[in-house]
Parts: C-alpha cells; structure tokens; sequence
C-alpha cells in the first residue's frame, strides 16, 4: 500500500462487486419476469376455460328455451 486513497486493486475490487450486484439484480429480474408471465399465461387459460364453459352453457340454455318456446309468426308489415 503506497498511501494512495484508490489502489488499483481497490479500484478493481468495486468494480468486480458492481458487476456481481448488477448480474444477481439482473438474475432476479430475469427471475420476477418469467414467474410474472407464467402466472399470466395460467390466469389466461383459466379465463380462458371459464369463458368457453360460459358460451357452452349460454348455448345450451338457448337451445332449451328454442325447444320450448312457441314458433312466433314472422311479422312482413313494412
């Protein structure tokens, strides 16, 4: 040690400990955003099947009241 405030050592040992903050920072973004998507896309498929089931009883409601509803006479009035 010469007395200097920054040895080149200390110089190279803070950037080497930025650069691992920086990489583990990365790591755990790259991390959030992957879990963060997979929770999206498992939200979406199950919308997505509420939504189909949705339509599937929609239409099978229709077709029963279709089934017992009297056939109405179609009005040509113009």
């Amino acid at each position: 040690m010469t007395g200097d405030l920054f040895e080149p050592w200390m110089i190279a040992a803070s950037a080497g400990a930025v650069g691992v903050v920086a990489m583990l920072h990365a790591a755990a973004s790259f991390i959030r955003h992957h879990e963060d998507v997979a929770a999206l896309k498992a939200e979406a498929l199950r919308l997505r099947q509420e939504y189909e089931a949705r339509i599937k009883s929609l239409g099978e409601k229709t077709e029963k009241v279709a089934e017992v509803s009297p056939a109405r006479p179609v009005s040509r009035a113009a």
